[in-house]
C-alpha cells in the first residue's frame, strides 16, 4: 500500500484533531460544573469584571 506524502499529513491531522477533542472531552468531564461556574464568577468579581457595562453585545 501506497501512501502519498500528503493523504499521510491529512491523516496525521485528523488524528490529531480527534486526540485533542478527546482531550477536550475527558477534561470537561472531570470537573464537576458547579465547581467551575463558582470558579468563573469569584474571577469575574476579583478582577472586578462584573462592575463593568457589557460591550459585547454594543459590538
Amino acid at each position: 500500500m501506497r501512501i502519498t506524502a500528503q493523504g499521510y499529513i491529512d491523516s496525521m491531522e485528523a488524528n490529531q484533531k480527534a486526540l485533542s477533542d478527546c482531550g477536550i472531552e475527558l477534561f470537561n468531564m472531570t470537573r464537576p460544573p458547579e465547581v467551575e461556574s463558582g470558579k468563573i464568577q469569584g474571577l469575574v468579581k476579583t478582577m472586578g469584571l462584573d462592575k463593568l457595562p457589557d460591550q459585547a453585545e454594543s459590538k
